[in-house]
């Protein structure tokens, strides 16, 4: 995101830093300074599959998520509603915040999994085109799903690969609903609240 905008910034000529450049030095600086160091990992064998997906039906909104291995072997799901307190706190002059549920779907899997995730790669199914946009191109116009993004890229000792899976074949979409089945494995519980907590607190940092 950062070299991204340095490149536009160069390529147009430089001259006086501009407000979006000067961000992206600060990015890159923090980065160099406070960032954890890249883990560099031969295990190119184990593979974790995470399909996510978030429901907004009426006031009722509710996030899924399931997670497999390189067998097709269901490890363990989460499947919660979001309290009001969730709700108000996720870009609350949204419209149609199913964008920032389906960021939050993606959070909160990393939240509950990265342990699990950590030496693995790990590949992430949204049926969002906007939260898998803003997911592969690391940055979102959208304040609350930049803030999601910035710390996934933060955490740089996990090996993210993201892809689109059709609604009718995304494995979360049960979950995300409240309908819960043995069949996908262990139930996990993530608290939203916490969640929610922790990616605005991140994003102030």
């Amino acid at each position: 995101m950062a070299y991204k905008q340095l490149t536009r910034f160069v390529c147009a000529g430089g001259g006086t830093l501009d407000e979006p450049t000067t961000a992206a030095l600060l990015t890159l600086r923090g980065r160099v300074n406070f960032g954890s160091p890249r883990c560099i990992n031969t295990n190119t064998l184990n593979t974790l599959h995470i399909y996510v997906d978030a429901s907004c039906e009426g006031d009722k909104v509710g996030l899924g998520g399931v997670l497999i291995n390189e067998q097709g072997t269901r490890l363990g799901y989460f499947s919660e509603f979001a309290s009001e307190s969730v709700i108000s706190k996720v870009n609350p002059a949204s419209g149609n915040p199913i964008f920032e549920f389906e960021c939050l779907a993606i959070y909160a899997a990393f939240h509950l999994w990265q342990n699990l995730a950590c030496g693995t790669n790990t590949v992430v199914f949204t049926d969002n085109e906007g939260a898998l946009a803003c997911m592969i191109n690391g940055t979102s116009g959208n304040a609350y799903g930049a803030m999601i993004v910035h710390d996934l890229c933060d955490a740089s000792f996990l090996n993210l690969w993201f892809e689109r899976v059709n609604t009718s074949s995304n494995i979360a979409d049960d979950p995300s609903r409240g309908v819960c089945n043995a069949d996908l494995g262990k139930r996990f519980e993530v608290s939203l609240d916490v969640v929610v907590d922790l990616a605005l607190r991140r994003g102030d940092e």
